[in-house]
């Protein structure tokens, strides 16, 4: 996951996706991993794939899908 993330950030690519970038992570790790994610792709689009909650809240914008449907 580490190298994942530095390579899209070496790549500077205007639009990111991550898929559980904290999976397996600790609280704490996880805390700090959202804040280094949010700081290093400030001016870029970045779509965060998760089933965690926690990271869910933590963004700005967030789009839902049940069963292939959007939910608004």
């Amino acid at each position: 996951q580490t190298i994942a993330l530095a390579r899209a950030f070496l790549k500077n690519a205007d639009i990111v996706l991550l898929d559980e970038p904290t999976a397996n992570l600790d609280a704490a790790s996880k805390t700090l991993l959202l804040d280094v994610i949010k700081q290093l792709f400030i001016n870029k689009t970045l779509i965060i794939a998760t089933h965690d909650h926690e990271v869910i809240h933590s963004m700005d914008r967030r789009i839902e899908l049940q069963q292939g449907r959007l939910v608004l």
